[in-house]
C-alpha cells in the first residue's frame, strides 16, 4: 500500500513538472519573434504615371456636332505626337461624348510648334496653340501660347480674332449647290483652312441645308501671292473667284478681290526684276486634272515632283482615266493602273482626300488616315464625311480626266 502511494506521488510531480515544461516552451514561443528585414513594395509599372519624356492633353467633344480635332507639330524632328478617340459610353449612342487625347513624345532637343484645330458645323472652329522645348536629357514642356509658335506683331498680341487671319465666305446649298475648293499658289506665305457653316442646324435632318463655305487664311510670312477659289455645280454654272494675298512684316494680311487669276510674282532678295505673265495672246490653252467620283466632280491639286508630272503626262495621252476601285482596310480605294510611274515615296500620314501611288502601278483615293511610304500625287478639297458618302462600301467607279481652258 505504501508502495503504491509512492509511485502514485511521484507520477503527480512528474505530472506537474511536464506541465510546467509545455506552458513555458509555449510562453517562448508566443514572446519571441524572429527578425526580418522588411522590403520594398515593388512597383507595377503599369500604373506608373507618364515620363517627363511625354506629355498628354485632352479636349472634350462628342458626336453629331461637337469639334472635330486634328493635330500638327512644326518639326518632328524635335517631337512627335499620336492622337486616339476615348468614348465615356457607347460610341454608337446619339450625341456620344468622347475626349480627344494627344500624346506628344520628345525626340531630340529642340524647340518647336503644335497646333491643334477643331472644326464643328453646329460650333465654329476652335484653335490651340503650344510651344513644345525639350531639353537635352529629352525632358519635355508644353507651353500653350496665344498664337501661332513662331508669329510675331499682331498675332502674337491679338489672340484667336487677329489680323493675321482673314476670312471669306461663298454661300451654298446640299444636293446642287457649289461645291467650293480653294488652292492658295505659294503656301510660304501664307495657308488656309476651310469648312462648311451651317448656322447651327443639322444637315442630316434638312433637304438642301444652306451653308456657308468659310474659308481662313493664315499669314506664314511677308510676302504676296494669289488664291483662286473655284465651284462647281451638277445644275449651276461654275463660279470662280480669285484674291491677292499680302502679308506685310508685322503678319498683318490682307485680301484683294481680282477679275482675274494673280499675275504677280515676288523679287528674289538680289532684286531681280519679277518674271512677268504671258500675253492673253500668248498664252496656250492649260488643263487641268479632274477626279469624278459618282455625279461629283472635284478639282485634282498635283504634287510638284516626278510622280504627278508623269501622271498629268499620260492623262494627256489617254484624256481620261476610268478605274474600278475596291475598298482596302476601311481607309482608302485601290486600283491598278494601266501604266508605271516613277516613285518618289516617303512616309506620309493620309488625310481624307489625298490621292496616293503605291508600288509605283497602283493608285489609291483616300478617306481615313494611313502611315506608310507612300508617292503623293495630289489632294482633293472634300469633307471627310461627303467622300465617305461617295466612295460607298464596296466598289465604286472614279474616273480622272483633263479640263483645257480655251
Amino acid at each position: 500500500m505504501n508502495h503504491l502511494k509512492t509511485a502514485m506521488f511521484v507520477m503527480g510531480v512528474l505530472i506537474v513538472a511536464l506541465t510546467i515544461l509545455l506552458v513555458g516552451c509555449k510562453s517562448s514561443e508566443t514572446t519571441k519573434k524572429p527578425t526580418k528585414k522588411p522590403t520594398e513594395k515593388p512597383t507595377d509599372a503599369s500604373v506608373k504615371p507618364d515620363t517627363d519624356k511625354t506629355k498628354k492633353l485632352s479636349f472634350q467633344s462628342f458626336e453629331g456636332g461637337g469639334y472635330d480635332y486634328s493635330v500638327t507639330i512644326d518639326d518632328e524632328s524635335v517631337a512627335t505626337c499620336s492622337a486616339t478617340t476615348e468614348y465615356e459610353g457607347d460610341k454608337n449612342a446619339k450625341g456620344a461624348s468622347y475626349e480627344y487625347v494627344i500624346t506628344v513624345k520628345a525626340v531630340a532637343p529642340g524647340e518647336t510648334g503644335m497646333t491643334i484645330y477643331g472644326q464643328s458645323d453646329l460650333l465654329g472652329e476652335v484653335y490651340h496653340y503650344y510651344r513644345i522645348t525639350v531639353e537635352d536629357d529629352l525632358m519635355l514642356t508644353l507651353e500653350e501660347i496665344d498664337a501661332p509658335y513662331g508669329v510675331t506683331g499682331p498675332a502674337a498680341t491679338n489672340g484667336g480674332d487677329n489680323e493675321s487671319r482673314a476670312v471669306v465666305k461663298h454661300s451654298s446649298f446640299d444636293g446642287g449647290g457649289h461645291e467650293y475648293s480653294t488652292v492658295i499658289d505659294d503656301e510660304s506665305v501664307a495657308t488656309f483652312t476651310s469648312k462648311r457653316d451651317y448656322g447651327g442646324q443639322d444637315p442630316s435632318e434638312v433637304d438642301g441645308a444652306s451653308y456657308d463655305y468659310v474659308v481662313t487664311v493664315q499669314a506664314v510670312a511677308p510676302g504676296e501671292t494669289g488664291m483662286t477659289i473655284t465651284g462647281d455645280s451638277p445644275i449651276m454654272e461654275p463660279e470662280v473667284y480669285y484674291y491677292k494675298i499680302t502679308v506685310d512684316a508685322d503678319l498683318k494680311i490682307t485680301l484683294t478681290e481680282l477679275d482675274e487669276p494673280y499675275a504677280g510674282s515676288h523679287q528674289d532678295p538680289g532684286g531681280s526684276s519679277p518674271v512677268t505673265s504671258e500675253t492673253e495672246d500668248d498664252m496656250e490653252p492649260v488643263c487641268y486634272p479632274i477626279v469624278t467620283i459618282g455625279d461629283r466632280s472635284f478639282p485634282l491639286k498635283l504634287e510638284e515632283n516626278s510622280s504627278a508630272e508623269a501622271f498629268l503626262e499620260k492623262l494627256k495621252e489617254s484624256g481620261l482615266l476610268k478605274l474600278e476601285m475596291q475598298d482596302y482596310g476601311s481607309f482608302e480605294k485601290v486600283a491598278d493602273l494601266p501604266w508605271e510611274l516613277p516613285a518618289n515615296d516617303e512616309s506620309i500620314t493620309t488625310k481624307p482626300g489625298d490621292i496616293i501611288l503605291y508600288q509605283g502601278n497602283k493608285i489609291t483615293i483616300y478617306y481615313d488616315e494611313n502611315t506608310w511610304e507612300f508617292t503623293k500625287l495630289g489632294h482633293i478639297d472634300v469633307e471627310q464625311d461627303e467622300l465617305k458618302t461617295l466612295l460607298g462600301d464596296g466598289d465604286v467607279t472614279v474616273e480622272f480626266w483633263l479640263e483645257w481652258t480655251e
